[in-house]
């Protein structure tokens, strides 16, 4: 199965400190579920494509941006023809920006459509939990999103990989932020493990 990625900084595992970016971890959650789905079905049986654009939201990988790199999603598909599925990972600059839920619910069901239409299948994740410094209503804006992502999937029989529930089942989800936004890497790797177990049984 060959898996498109779509996602912000945190898809490409940018890690930053509370002053300053630290670059970017090799163990990005595609590599980590890459190797445990080959471990367990057979070396090529899964390839990852990680399409991810630090800063981008929804609306950037929907219509397209040139401030961030991002293709339409239109484009994405059909640049990609040998993809399987499509994973999306999106909300954090969402919320960052003061976007809306109905614009996430719009954009959720739109990529569903578009992907349906071509004959592939996707695949959403919910954004990790965040502490974003100085700005509580980022916070609550993207628990507000990450419900949105939820019931939009439920409704339309999309699998989803909530990255945000088993986050928060480790009681210490706050100590795996590096600034309170990106993960560090023991987090990352956590999070391949997740999105491991959710294509394992897709």
């Amino acid at each position: 199965m060959k898996i498109l990625v779509v996602g912000d900084s945190t898809g490409v595992s940018a890690s930053h400190s509370a002053t300053a970016y630290l670059g970017v971890s090799p163990w990005t959650e595609c590599v980590v579920a890459g190797q445990l789905l080959n471990e367990k079905f057979g070396q090529g049986a899964f390839t990852f494509v990680n399409k991810s654009k630090g800063g981008s939201g929804f609306a950037d990988w929907l219509y397209g941006s040139a401030e961030y790199g991002t293709p339409s999603f239109p484009d994405l598909i059909a640049q990609n023809p040998s993809v399987d599925l499509f994973y999306v990972q999106l909300g954090i600059n969402n919320a960052i920006r003061g976007g809306t839920a109905s614009g996430v619910a719009f954009a959720v069901a739109e990529m569903h459509r578009l992907v349906t239409a071509s004959g592939k299948k996707i695949m959403f994740g919910t954004p990790n939990p965040v502490v974003y410094p100085g700005r509580p209503e980022v916070n609550d804006l993207l628990w507000t999103f990450k419900n949105t992502i939820e019931s939009k999937c439920a409704e339309l029989g999309i699998p989803l990989v909530n990255h945000w529930n088993a986050a928060v089942a480790t009681g210490v989800w706050t100590k795996l932020l590096a600034d309170g936004i990106h993960p560090k890497e023991e987090y990352y790797r956590f999070k391949g493990q997740t999105l491991f177990m959710a294509l394992a049984y897709i």
